[in-house]
């Protein structure tokens, strides 16, 4: 009775787990399908190739960001912000 997801929209999720709104709908969505007992074995190995694809991404942007503040940390005036 449950359909299995075609590569389109596959490749549709896994942008937008890469992309934006980020790693938070390919672990919302991860969990959800990995976790049903009432979805299809197609959905559930997607949901889980989604839950770490979300994660890895959600590892790599905070990487990135915190190395992006120590690099142009020391570049921000120090008065920036006071009146």
């Amino acid at each position: 009775m449950d359909k299995r997801l075609s590569s389109g929209v596959k490749t549709l999720l896994i942008l937008g787990t890469i992309i934006f709104p980020g790693p938070l709908l390919g672990i919302i969505l991860g969990i959800i399908w990995m976790t049903g007992s009432q979805y299809a074995e197609d959905k559930k190995s997607f949901g889980k190739i989604l839950l770490i694809i979300g994660i890895v991404v959600a590892i790599i942007a905070c990487i990135l960001y915190f190395t992006v503040g120590a690099l142009l940390g020391p570049l921000i005036p120090e008065d920036m912000g006071t009146y």
